[in-house]
């Protein structure tokens, strides 16, 4: 018998009208045995966060309270947030973690499934390649425009450096 012991990160972005409006990302407080663990641990996470920001929208813009979807990358971790009578590999998992589950009975939020290759949170926690981390960029509406001002290559930068150069008599 092996046990495999997984180093987990929470990672969680908020999105209001298509924009990124609060995010976190840190390591995971608690030593977790599965993916399924981490990944319902971090749903946990999320929905006190999602809660907090409703509450808080909802005093700023004075509307009503509407459901806020997470969005969950494992199969697993959703059933056990949706399904009261799991099984017995989830009975050590603390009962505070059960929070998402009441959520939902509640119909503060519901838990939908996202292919990984589409979880925007995950460019805060994993190692991406190059073009994997511009399409997750991508994903999160962040744009990357160089600032010529910068001096950071490019023609614009070049024709500083040479007029420096020559002010200075080089």
């Amino acid at each position: 018998m092996s046990i495999r012991i997984m180093d987990a990160a929470l990672r969680d972005v908020f999105f209001l009208v298509g924009a990124p409006v609060s995010w976190c990302s840190q390591k995971q407080e608690t030593v977790v045995l599965s993916s399924c663990e981490a990944e319902f641990m971090a749903a946990t996470s999320a929905t006190c966060q999602a809660i907090w920001l409703r509450g808080l929208l909802g005093e700023m813009m004075d509307t009503g309270l509407q459901t806020i979807e997470i969005r969950v990358d494992n199969k697993s971790a959703m059933a056990l947030a949706k399904n009261p009578v799991f099984h017995g590999r989830s009975k050590h998992i603390d009962t505070r973690y059960h929070f998402t589950r009441e959520s939902i009975e509640k119909k503060q939020v519901v838990i939908e499934y996202i292919s990984g290759s589409f979880q925007r949170a995950d460019i805060f926690t994993k190692p991406l390649g190059r073009i994997k981390f511009a399409e997750m960029r991508d994903l999160l509406g962040v744009k990357n425009q160089p600032n010529p001002n910068l001096g950071l290559g490019g023609s614009c930068g070049r024709q500083r450096w040479l007029k420096r150069r020559r002010l200075a008599g080089g």
